[in-house]
């Protein structure tokens, strides 16, 4: 098992209300996918693993870095990541998990992003609008 640094930072006065299954799946996809770029690294790469989660709200909107030092993604790769069944994985998990990102976070006018780059990890930064519909 490799160890795993994980830092977290969060404004002061940040708070996001919302559906507690919609954010329990938005963030908890992420993190399962930032934990699995980290275990798809060498067994004998010395480099940390690292998960930073960054969070920051504004009046109308709260922004989430979630960062990993895994594998990172190819650029064909990030252009598919949000389809339904599309792995980089593909004999673990369905496949789904950023799908599902994608259409709670569409709920609260939000938005995902990617930047990665392969052999160095990625950052999913996830945008979601206060006062929209699906928020509480």
């Amino acid at each position: 098992m490799q160890k795993v640094e994980v830092e977290l930072t969060c404004d002061e006065a940040a708070t996001l209300t919302g559906d507690r299954q919609h954010l329990y799946a938005i963030f908890n996809n992420l993190i399962l996918n930032a934990m699995d770029a980290m275990s798809a690294l060498p067994k004998g790469e010395e480099r940390p693993r690292r998960l930073r989660i960054r969070v920051s709200c504004s009046e109308f909107a709260c922004e989430v870095d979630v960062e990993d030092s895994g594998v990172g993604m190819k650029s064909e790769e990030i252009a598919r990541a949000f389809e339904p069944f599309y792995s980089t994985r593909p004999s673990k998990g369905t496949g789904l998990g950023l799908c599902t990102v994608r259409k709670y976070v569409s709920l609260y006018g939000g938005e995902a992003k990617f930047r990665s780059e392969s052999g160095v990890g990625t950052t999913v930064r996830v945008v979601l609008q206060r006062g929209q519909s699906a928020l509480a």
